[in-house]
């Protein structure tokens, strides 16, 4: 349905007001029309209903065109307004246009009425959508000065040749001169004091990439972060860039302190590993003649008898030297781990053989359990590895005499299948289990976990963390599930083939996790986890 077109007739004789509403209407104008022939009739139809033109007589008994004029004037509001009238010559018509109507009409020939109503009416239209853009315009003004103005960093906006066309208080702070100083100037000029773009300027590329570039430069004594961003139009045209610098200065600062103090560390760190490396190898001579003498005493004792006394002696030095050197040599592989010097040895095994091997240690150590069992599971047609045998004979020798040192009554079940395109090897035990609080700490260096009992462990906490990092260079995975009072299960998982490389991946890995453990020594009595 159209909306009909609302005009304010200002006539006082009815029979013109008609005349005029007819000659519109055969233009095919809908209308809903008001007629007033005085002063306060116009005012408060102006008041009290929108009207969207006036048509008005020049001269009325009580009421005048003039007078028309000046009262709409006084409303402010843009209405078309054109004036009808009979009797009055060519400059009355013009005066009264100066005066500021929109047109003049004779009442005798109202041909061009339609015509000049529809081209007003189009003009009023024109008129408002200028209005609503120059105040969009005044409100963006306000929004840039509200929101850039109030920002530290400095923000511009630059056209496709580097000149500045608008810029916040910030960038006139940066620059050190009033914004009306640096519009019109190219940012290299100001920034550079060149006539041309810097080497690897944003602005340039970003021109070639059509995207976003940045650029860190230092101004003075400080560094500074410049963004350009390309502005396009509807065409993808590029208009010209948002260009924006903040001051980095405190971040670089900061990341050199940052850096220095990493230097620092690394540098104390390998002077650590190094002191401790030449320590060990210099505590394991004499422990290498202890324990070689121990063991040569204890061998020969049918051929140089010993009282029982002596063997006690004997027996304890040896146990307490190879557990010392056992430590010596963890603490050895903490230090190769941590310098990323530990070498892989990978060949091609079968499981079967190397469970056997375990298996063989862990009887021995359940011997001195008598409410303990070992037991060991195989899947059948197990595939060979492609890995070190060493290192994960290593690991599941920790795994096993852990699993007996806390197992006071019970079982440990070593189990191997296969899984995934890999293998999973078990070591399930029924002893004390780990408590929940300290199961994300077993796999931290130096750290010893007691489980459910309250007695102290002996060891350094390193057992666990060293296999964990044996197993992640071997590409696998270890990990540790426990529920108190009923025992644990340590998983390791490893691929058929060890991935090339994987060793350089983990140089200090080993930072965090569970059971806790020495590596086992295969004689002499079992050890705490640690």
């Amino acid at each position: 349905m159209t909306t009909p077109l609302r005009v304010l007739i200002v006539e006082d004789r009815e029979d013109d007001a008609l005349l005029v509403q007819r000659e519109l209407r055969r233009g095919g104008l809908e209308l809903a029309t008001q007629r007033v022939d005085c002063r306060e009739a116009m005012h408060a139809a102006l008041d009290q209903e929108k009207c969207d033109i006036i048509l008005c007589d020049y001269a009325m008994p009580h009421f005048s065109a003039p007078e028309a004029l000046a009262l709409w004037k006084e409303t402010g509001q843009d209405i078309p307004f054109i004036v009808i009238s009979g009797t009055v010559g060519e400059d009355v018509a013009v005066e009264t246009m100066r005066a500021g109507a929109h047109d003049y009409l004779m009442k005798d020939n109202l041909t061009r009425l339609v015509p000049v109503v529809k081209r007003e009416l189009q003009e009023a239209r024109e008129r408002r959508r200028r209005r609503q853009a120059e105040q969009a315009l005044q409100e963006a003004a306000l929004q840039w000065d509200a929101t850039f103005d109030a920002m530290e960093d400095s923000v511009a906006i630059i056209d496709t040749e580097a000149r500045f066309r608008r810029c916040n208080q910030a960038t006139a702070k940066l620059l050190g001169k009033p914004a009306d100083e640096i519009v019109g100037q190219t940012c290299w000029e100001l920034m550079h004091g060149t006539s041309g773009p810097i080497e690897d300027c944003p602005m340039v590329r970003m021109r070639q990439s059509r995207r976003r570039e940045t650029l860190e430069l230092p101004l003075g004594d400080r560094w500074y972060n410049v963004t350009v961003d390309p502005i396009f139009n509807d065409s993808g045209e590029i208009l010209g860039a948002v260009h924006l610098v903040s001051d980095i200065t405190e971040r670089k600062r900061t990341i050199d302190e940052l850096r220095r103090a990493k230097e620092t560390a690394e540098a104390a760190d390998s002077a650590k590993d190094e002191f401790l490396a030449k320590m060990s190898h210099e505590l394991r001579t004499p422990l290498n003649a202890i324990v070689g003498f121990s063991e040569g005493l204890l061998d020969r004792a049918s051929v140089h008898p010993l009282n029982d006394h002596q063997m006690d002696r004997i027996t304890r030095i040896l146990d307490s030297g190879r557990h010392l050197l056992s430590l010596i040599n963890q603490l050895l592989d903490i230090a190769k781990i941590e310098a990323g010097k530990t070498e892989l040895n990978i060949t091609s095994f079968q499981l079967p053989p190397l469970a056997t091997e375990i298996a063989q240690v862990a009887e021995s150590l359940v011997m001195k359990e008598p409410y303990v069992d070992f037991s060991l599971e195989l899947e059948d047609a197990l595939p060979p590895l492609e890995s070190d045998r060493e290192k994960i004979k290593e690991i599941l020798l920790n795994l096993v005499s852990n699993a007996v040192k806390f197992t006071s009554r019970g079982s440990v079940v070593l189990r191997i299948q296969q899984d995934r395109g890999g293998v999973a090897i078990g070591v399930t035990d029924t002893g004390i289990g780990i408590l929940e609080d300290q199961l994300d700490r077993i796999f931290q260096r130096f750290t010893q976990v007691n489980g459910a009992s309250p007695s102290p462990v002996r060891g350094t906490g390193l057992g666990l963390p060293i296999a964990r990092s044996l197993t992640e260079m071997l590409g696998g995975t270890l990990t540790a599930v426990s529920t108190e009072g009923q025992g644990s299960t340590f998983t390791l998982s490893l691929p058929l083939t060890c991935p090339a490389g994987a060793a350089t991946d983990v140089a200090t890995a080993g930072e965090g996790d569970d059971h806790a453990g020495t590596l086992v020594e295969t004689t002499g009595s079992a050890r705490g986890r640690t």
